[in-house]
């Protein structure tokens, strides 16, 4: 039977550790997050936008111009791969085979592919956290959005 008294707990515990963990990832300018974001702005050159989660400081969203990184692959999936590996810190990510699940592939109106990554912590699907990357009908990787919630790597699970 769940109490009053337990879900101010529940609480209580939920809104420390989503504090606790935003400070950890807000970053300063010279912060290894603010670094990994500027890697990947200059990668991406003048006609990129990268937009920021305002709670985590991670990258919600960037749009690149078409073969403006020019990732390494034969397939979209492997130009996935070699941008997670780049630029996944970017998101928040710290190993992104580890925390993103296989790719759901899906056909774009105009030809193009968009990857779907649900992010798992140990096998756990982490509720909403979805990345999703975005390729024109030419398999350039034109944009990428999504949220990737920030889990300690020290954090105990229950």
């Amino acid at each position: 039977m769940v109490t009053a008294w337990s879900l101010r707990v529940g609480f209580i515990v939920v809104s420390t550790v989503a504090a606790l963990v935003a400070s950890a990832s807000a970053g300063s300018p010279s912060s290894p997050r603010a670094d990994v974001i500027h890697c990947l702005e200059e990668a991406a050159g003048d006609e990129a936008s990268v937009a920021l989660h305002r709670a985590t400081g991670a990258v919600r969203f960037v749009r690149l111009p078409p073969g403006g990184l020019g990732l390494a692959g034969a397939s979209e999936v492997q130009r996935a791969d070699s941008f997670l590996a780049l630029h996944g810190a970017a998101f928040g990510l710290r190993e992104p085979v580890a925390q993103l699940s296989a790719p759901r592939e899906q056909l774009g109106p105009f030809g193009g592919r968009r990857l779907s990554y649900r992010q798992i912590e140990r096998g756990v699907p982490v509720w909403g956290a979805w990345l999703r990357l975005h390729f024109d009908a030419a398999g350039d990787l034109v944009a990428a959005n999504g949220t990737v919630v920030p889990v300690p790597a020290n954090l105990g699970m229950v």
